[in-house]
């Protein structure tokens, strides 16, 4: 299982995941909706995969 968190300010958000006990620093997305869409096509769908 894992656990994604976001640190999420008014231009953008960090993001992170906790898979297995580990960090992983996932980067920066700016807080516009193409660009979150973007991260989550990118950097999410990989993620179910795991």
């Amino acid at each position: 299982m894992s656990i994604i968190g976001m640190d999420i300010h008014r231009a953008a958000a960090e993001v992170v995941s906790l898979l297995d006990g580990e960090i992983v620093k996932l980067g920066r997305v700016q807080m516009l909706r193409n660009k979150l869409g973007e991260f989550a096509r990118r950097e999410l769908t990989t993620m179910i995969m795991w």
